[in-house]
């Protein structure tokens, strides 16, 4: 849709008439999920994202952005393919289009103009965020930085940036209150474009700089013509006021970590499912990735002063009972006659999308005939090529169709990735990826190139919260961060050593990354068609739900009491340590479910659960329900007294984990009277028997669909992996 000065400004008046009465923006959670997904009078959307910033609006040395663009296609495919937006109603704004003016300008003429009450409005911005200031105001106000946030040649303090407090106003000059705002972006700097492996999203300015006069006549003019107290919809940020935004460089794209787990969660949502529920997975999500350093924010006085600790149990249920079923992305486009087909795959978890591999599967379910397959030839980014089955007929297919995931297909020989702290000397660069080249598939990159995770230096700082006992030398010593800089437990040294002899010692490390990854790319909770639900539970001190995991074929299934998503906490659930857990897991289906617990503890050690007491584990019978510890009177789930996070995995599946049983039979001193997690010796070699397990379950299903390439065939029939992450304090 396009735009021209003359009729915003002939508009103008009638948006300043329109404005609401307070400096506050409340942003109401509830109803949100529902208006997305609910028929109206219309639809409609502003999406705006800036990767190529020129110089003078970053400053010298600035970075270039790189998935802001990918954040605005992101949300148009999901407001499209999933909630049912006319493509005619989204409006976006990208790079060079996107200057502050263009800006306010579409939101006025595309939305306040257009919407009216009961109609559906999103507002999305992608980009840097920073703060400004004037002789007016005391305090600073948080600014979206546009494409021409230029400094001034008179001034260098003034940028043209487009305050926080601006957009509040323009939000509430909306006739609807049907409206999610959705910012990634964060604001002050950290002197540095890096966390870690991860982008960051705030302007390399100073932190202050003053708005241009024409921003601060604009808002006066805003304020002055209000008439309403009118506080519409809600707004959610990647991240806290003071905390920092970041994008995250996977192989094949880059995303904003919260836009791309946001959207991907509501393409998985089903009508059962809250968008509260959505919200909190992203932000547990994020807060893997990212650390303390970024926490995903519920907005609820206004969008300055946003507060993760919103009492979600005062909002309303919100679900999405119009929205079609969850899927794992669309069809674009159709070619070739019907053969060929192009699929928009972001409803897959990111870390699975990055090795979505030839082979995999995915089906387009009609009411009136057997699914179609569509089996995936080659991959670009979030979109993948795919062959449509042959048929005695045309298959009837269309763009816009929902696919779901039938069978994945994993690499056998999968390798970990270690991106180079940019903070290390060119010779330690040389020495290290000397040093990494010698061990087996495990490779070194530049900070920037998407990875698993990161090497670098540790700092004395990191050293002291670690131990009292600080070694004499100011000398290096290294270790492994996560991509967003945090501290790997068991990899660090507190003495002074030679990088090739840190690389040595962290072998063992890097095998028990490796195995976590690969059972990581077994997650499907959005994709199996599974009935089964786990919960975890804190005993003692105090019994409470810390989190629960839901297979999407069991959303309407599984009986049984379960939480409701106000119940659990946002982001990364925390446990003191010490405190006893148990682990739930309810099967509704009609077949029985063999299983195992792996993961890291909070130690950074590898740990693993397998029920030794039948022949070939354990089995959960069909309609049954599980505790585990499977007595009661057992001791030893107790969360261990290191802090850090722990990541446990439960995998479930329709046949008896075979090799995985003998795997840790072989490793374990006395496997039968394993009743614990349990550290384990070799978990590279775990987990790869848990994948052969998984593909020997999935044989049928991948003969009968063609799939013979060298690669894990997963039948989303037959397996569930579910992710518990938790933080030890």
């Amino acid at each position: 849709m396009g735009f021209n000065r003359r009729g915003f400004l002939e508009r103008l008046g009638a948006a300043i008439a329109a404005l609401g009465a307070s400096d506050a923006l409340l942003t109401r959670f509830d109803g949100a999920g529902r208006v997305l997904a609910e028929p109206t009078r219309r639809k409609l959307a502003l999406l705006v994202g800036i990767d190529r910033y020129p110089e003078v609006a970053t400053g010298p040395g600035g970075a270039t952005l790189q998935g802001c663009a990918t954040d605005v296609r992101l949300q148009k495919e999901l407001l499209v393919g999933r909630f049912g937006f006319d493509p005619a109603d989204i409006v976006t704004l990208t790079d060079e289009a996107a200057t502050r003016e263009q800006i306010e300008y579409a939101f006025v003429e595309h939305l306040q103009q257009q919407a009216k009450s009961g109609d559906v409005v999103v507002f999305h911005f992608s980009g840097y965020g920073s703060r400004t200031r004037s002789s007016e105001l005391e305090t600073a106000q948080n600014s979206l930085v546009p494409v021409d946030g230029v400094l001034s040649a008179e001034d260098e303090s003034t940028v043209n940036d487009l305050l926080v407090p601006t957009l509040a106003l323009l939000l509430r000059s909306l006739s609807t209150d049907k409206v999610l705002a959705v910012l990634d972006t964060s604001y002050l700097y950290p002197g540095t474009s890096w966390l870690g492996n991860l982008r960051v999203r705030s302007r390399p300015q100073p932190t202050l700089g003053k708005p241009s006069e024409a921003e601060l006549a604009f808002q006066k003019e805003l304020r002055q013509a209000r008439k309403s107290n009118k506080l519409p919809g809600t707004v959610l940020t990647a991240a806290g006021d003071t905390q920092l935004a970041a994008e995250v460089p996977r192989r094949g794209f880059s995303a904003g970590a919260f836009t791309y787990a946001f959207t991907q969660h509501l393409w998985q949502s089903n009508p059962a499912t809250t968008l509260r529920f959505a919200f909190k997975q992203a932000s547990c999500n994020v807060e893997e990735l990212a650390g303390g350093e970024q926490r995903p924010q519920l907005c609820q006085n206004s969008l300055g002063e946003c507060d993760r600790a919103v009492d979600l149990a005062s909002l309303s249920g919100l679900l999405l009972s119009s929205a079609p079923d969850s899927a794992e992305g669309a069809i674009v486009s159709v070619e070739e006659g019907g053969k060929s087909a192009s699929l928009w795959l972001a409803g897959l978890p990111a870390a699975v999308l990055e090795y979505c591999a030839v082979d995999t599967v995915f089906k387009v379910e009609l009411s009136d005939r057997d699914p179609i397959g569509l089996h995936v030839v080659s991959r670009e980014g979030l979109t993948a090529k795919a062959r449509i089955d042959d048929g005695a007929e045309p298959a009837p297919i269309d763009r816009g169709m929902r696919v779901r995931e039938a069978i994945r297909a994993v690499p056998r020989n999968l390798g970990l990735t270690v991106a180079l702290d940019g903070d290390l000397e060119r010779i330690e660069r040389v020495d290290a990826t000397s040093a990494f080249s010698t061990i087996r598939q495990v490779a070194s990159v530049a900070v920037g190139e998407p990875a698993d995770c990161l090497f670098g230096r540790v700092g004395r700082s990191t050293l002291a919260q670690m131990s009292d006992d600080l070694p004499a030398s100011d000398g290096s010593s290294y270790g492994l961060f996560t991509v967003g800089q945090e501290p790997i437990p068991n990899s660090i040294s507190m003495a002074e050593e030679a990088i090739k002899k840190s690389v040595q010692r962290l072998t063992p490390q890097l095998e028990t990354l490796q195995a976590t990854k690969l059972v990581g790319l077994t997650e499907n909770e959005g994709s199996s068609r599974l009935q089964v639900r786990s919960t975890l539970v804190q005993v003692e001190p105090e019994n409470r739900i810390l989190s629960q995991k839901i297979a999407r074929g069991g959303d309407r299934a599984v009986s049984g009491e379960a939480p409701t998503a106000s119940e659990l906490e946002p982001g990364v659930v925390t446990i003191a340590a010490g405190s006893r857990v148990r682990y739930q897991i309810v099967n509704g289906g009609d077949r029985p479910l063999y299983f195992m617990l792996s993961g890291i503890d909070s130690s950074g050690h590898p740990v693993a659960f397998f029920p030794f007491s039948e022949a070939g584990g354990r089995a959960i019978a069909a309609g049954e329900t599980l505790n585990l510890p499977l007595d009661p009177d057992i001791k030893g789930w107790e969360v261990g007294g290191a802090t850090g996070l722990a990541r446990v995995r439960l995998t479930c599946c329709t046949s008896p984990l075979e090799k995985t049983r003998e795997a840790l039979k072989s490793i374990l001193r006395s496997p039968r009277d394993a009743k614990t997690l349990q550290v384990i010796s070799d978990p590279l070699k775990v987990a790869r028997s848990l994948l052969e397990d998984l593909n020997a379950a999935s044989r049928e299903a991948a003969e009968t669909a063609g799939v013979a390439g060298d690669v894990y065939t997963l039948d989303t029939q037959v397996w569930a992996t579910l992710n518990f992450a938790y933080r030890v304090v």
